[in-house]
């Protein structure tokens, strides 16, 4: 079965490369920001990052879909089943804007911070306690206005937020713009520490 998977990939891959060769191919690739989208939406489906099925259903290779996890550009028409495989249909909520061509771990996007916390309504109660506003199924501002969604969010002064979303395996991932380590409003690193040492104090 790994031998059929081998050669129905590098049959995939040959093809893609005849429609490389033979276009003129725009191309697309993914923002941190969208690969949290499309985490979510394959949590929620329980697919894997690699899952044959997703594979067979965008009619891609395996390398096409590896490289769209590695932020590496792949043809755009590719891109965008990808993302409607999952249920993504905007998929340039995904994109890398082509204005903005800057390397991933630039200081535009958001990053994600995978944590052990598992209990929404403690980290809820958590949140409210230490005197911030919570949304629930709200948006995470970040920088430039741009927002992502997330289950819990801690709605903090100024134009930066911190956010949770819930992972298929029951833990939370933390969600953050990276420019708020330089903003002077808040000291987020001690708002993060302090909303997760509160957290597992309460869930012991």
């Amino acid at each position: 079965q790994n031998d059929q998977l081998i050669i129905e990939d590098a049959e995939s891959i040959q093809q893609e490369k005849l429609l490389l060769d033979n276009n003129i191919v725009t191309f697309s690739r993914a923002s941190y920001y969208g690969l949290i989208i499309i985490n979510r939406a394959i949590s929620k489906m329980g697919l894997t990052k690699l899952d044959q099925s997703w594979i067979k259903k965008a009619n891609i290779s395996l390398k096409t879909l590896d490289d769209f996890w590695n932020q590496l550009e792949i043809p755009e028409d590719k891109f965008i089943t990808i993302c409607q495989a999952v249920g993504i249909e905007n998929w340039e909520q995904v994109t890398l804007p082509r204005n903005l061509h800057i390397k991933s771990n630039s200081l535009y996007d958001f990053k994600i911070m995978h944590t052990k916390i598992t209990n929404a309504q403690i980290l809820v109660e958590t949140i409210q306690e230490l005197g911030i506003t919570v949304l629930i199924d709200g948006e995470v501002r970040g920088y430039q206005n741009q927002t992502v969604d997330a289950d819990i969010v801690a709605y903090l002064e100024g134009d930066y937020d911190l956010g949770w979303i819930e992972n298929s395996d029951g833990t939370f991932i933390l969600i953050y713009n990276e420019c708020i380590l330089n903003n002077r409003i808040h000291d987020y690193i001690e708002i993060i520490n302090s909303i997760h040492n509160q957290y597992f104090k309460k869930s012991h």
